[in-house]
């Protein structure tokens, strides 16, 4: 499943997720949270061995930004993006900063991991790919996709894949098929698929409230 996901593109990843949603033999399901007053969603998907967690950040159609490579949730050294003016110039404005999305996905992947391992259910931890899905254009894609892969995410167990400029995200699309409307992302959270016990355990953590994000 990982293999899959690490070589989607941005004209083949929407018809993937649809796919995969919809597949009997990948558990799915779909959670959100708002940190700082910034949305960021999430969906999950699990065989039993194999955990991809996807975030969807949404912003404004056409905004450019530089990204940070630091993903570890370390106040007050935090993980930005920094939108650019159209001069090419990097804003100095603290409005036009805002949280890595790459460092929320981070910290939810590490709390996860961490909490799976501390419940004693499972003897082999599965193997947790994270993905990226992004409407922004990052300047410096290449370059901190590079950071994110080898010096950030590789060495801390995780393995990453990430893609950016991605018109078809809307902040006036539902995604999450459990709400009234069309689902543009399906999910299939049949719990007697092998890998649901992971989102079992996960959910109880998220329902507790107990999230950090300081990692």
């Amino acid at each position: 499943m990982i293999e899959k996901f690490s070589n989607q593109t941005n004209e083949t990843i929407w018809d993937f997720l649809r796919e995969t949603g919809n597949s009997k033999e990948v558990f799915s399901s779909y959670f959100h949270e708002v940190i700082y007053d910034e949305p960021f969603h999430f969906f999950f998907y699990a065989t039993s061995n194999e955990i991809v967690l996807v975030c969807l950040d949404i912003v404004e159609n056409g905004r450019v930004e530089r990204a940070d490579k630091e993903v570890k949730w370390t106040e007050p050294y935090l993980g930005i993006f920094t939108k650019v003016l159209p001069d090419g110039n990097v804003s100095k404005s603290y409005k036009d900063l805002r949280l890595s999305p790459a460092m929320i996905l981070y910290s939810n992947a590490w709390e996860m991991r961490n909490y799976l391992s501390d419940s004693g259910l499972f003897n082999e931890l599965p193997t947790i790919h994270l993905m990226l899905l992004t409407n922004t254009h990052i300047v410096n894609y290449p370059e901190v996709l590079t950071d994110w892969q080898q010096d950030q995410w590789k060495p801390n167990g995780f393995g990453f894949s990430a893609l950016h400029n991605l018109q078809d995200l809307s902040r006036d699309i539902i995604y999450d098929c459990l709400l009234n409307g069309v689902s543009f992302i399906p999910i299939n959270n049949d719990l007697s698929i092998d890998g649901s016990e992971y989102w079992l355990k996960w959910e109880e953590f998220l329902d507790k409230g107990t999230k950090t994000n300081h990692l």
